[in-house]
């Protein structure tokens, strides 16, 4: 992995900011940082996160840099035992046992920096988790090294050097912050952290004593349906507030193996293993192997949904016949818990994007509700998006929605336009056949 690393001094440009690589360090950005992340650290989750340096030669050690869009937090004394008890009560469950502070809690405030170090027991062998932050206007970067004691200590003097390569850009810069532009400031880091536990369903109880529901109704036969899709994360504002603290902020580019999905500032993404599992077991949702993440805007309670189908490659020069579509997918899905209306935007197609839209009007159990959906094709199959809540709601989220289908790019290859006849790839149908076996 040390092969696709960039050797310092490197200067890397993010949108909020930039970090300076010195001296006798690599730099891995995130994009090639995936794999060594898993068998390293155990992290499926680095879809947007800024990568991660390495010593140069054979030292040990790897820094996990992380840009988190959690709001405006203020300058506060940093608590000991409040984040001490609430690194503990992320123990049940995992391999981890954490003991206590092997460096106590500090806060620069001229660099707007905090960093800490704890004595842990991972499998029963002594490890050191040490963690440093820094404050931006609307969140902060984070720098963790876990490990043996010995590695995480000789890399400790090129956490410092790396915390000081940290620079927000102006109008990003901690010092920024518009109380009125912005919002309240309530959270610190110390009520930050106690909060994302809170919004993790733990308390002073035991985990097995938390009460769980039953994951919701889920697709049948991998169809991605109107129908058994579950119900919309953003009906449930705990659910949202737990997504959204451990989702990543843009502007990123996340990679899938056929396409890109560019997600702009102003909004969140959390990828496919975490989503999966807050839906299944914190939200009590259901979750389609096909579905990648969630992306949540900033400042509105919704969660879209991000899939790909690879369903083969489908023409697009008929019409679409919205009566026969329509038709087609209240005799498959309607039940009477569900009942499909009629359409809210009849489908449309724009042949230079090759980009779908439609949203249908329903009513679930009797509440009025609207599905949005946008779909891109590709060469093999569809990237989509997914929107249900309330007419309102989903109305506010609209625009987004459409701006972030132009956010979605095949790639060379995998791209509408490189379907290629003679490769002996069969042709499924056109448009209306698309949607009437998808929808």
């Amino acid at each position: 992995m040390r092969a696709l690393a960039e050797p310092g001094p490197v200067k890397v440009e993010f949108e909020a900011l930039t970090l300076d690589v010195p001296p006798g360090l690599l730099f891995l950005r995130a994009e090639h940082a995936k794999e060594l992340s898993k068998r390293q650290c155990g992290n499926p989750l680095l879809e947007g996160s800024m990568g991660l340096v390495l010593p140069t030669g054979t030292a040990q050690g790897e820094l996990l840099l992380g840009h988190f869009g959690v709001g405006h937090l203020q300058e506060n004394p940093l608590d000991e035992r409040l984040l001490l008890a609430s690194r503990k009560r992320l123990d049940p469950g995992t391999a981890m046992q954490t003991l206590d502070w092997h460096t106590p809690p500090t806060y620069d405030r001229a660099k707007h920096r905090a960093t800490w170090a704890l004595d842990t027991l991972t499998g029963g062998a002594p490890a050191l988790h040490e963690e440093a932050y820094v404050l931006g206007r609307w969140g902060f970067v984070s720098v963790t090294h876990f490990g043996k004691p010995e590695v995480v200590t000789a890399m400790h003097p090129a956490l410092l050097k790396v915390l000081d390569g940290i620079q927000f850009k102006p109008g990003a810069r901690y010092e920024d912050y518009d109380a009125h532009a912005d919002g309240a400031s309530r959270k610190d880091l110390n009520t930050y952290a106690e909060d994302l536990l809170q919004r993790l369903g733990d308390d002073a109880s035991p985990p097995t004593a938390q009460p769980r529901s039953q994951p919701g109704p889920q697709a049948s036969s991998g169809q991605t349906t109107t129908a058994a899709r579950p119900s919309a994360p953003s009906e449930q504002p705990t659910c949202m507030n737990t997504m959204r603290a451990l989702a990543i902020a843009g502007p990123m580019k996340v990679e899938f193996e056929k396409f890109t999905f560019d997600v702009p500032a102003g909004f969140f993404f959390l990828g496919e293993e975490r989503s999966k599992d807050l839906l299944k077991t914190r939200c009590a949702l259901g979750w389609e192997p096909y579905w990648l993440g969630l992306i949540m805007p900033s400042d509105k309670q919704a969660a879209l949904i991000l899939t790909y189908k690879n369903v083969g490659y489908f023409r697009d020069e008929r019409p679409l016949d919205a009566i026969q579509i329509l038709a087609t997918v209240k005799e498959r899905y309607q039940r009477p818990e569900l009942m499909i209306t009629g359409w809210h935007t009849r489908p449309s197609y724009h042949r230079g994007k090759h980009q779908l839209t439609l949203a249908a009007d329903t009513t679930q159990t009797g509440t009025p509700a609207v599905i949005d959906q946008g779909w891109v094709l590709g060469r093999n199959g569809f990237v989509a998006l997914y929107n249900t809540g309330k007419p309102d709601e989903v109305k506010a989220v609209h625009a987004a929605l459409l701006n972030l289908l132009n956010g979605i790019q095949f790639k060379k290859g995998a791209r509408y336009k490189d379907y290629v006849a003679q490769d002996g790839e069969a042709v499924q149908g056109d448009l209306n056949t698309l949607l009437q076996k998808n929808l």
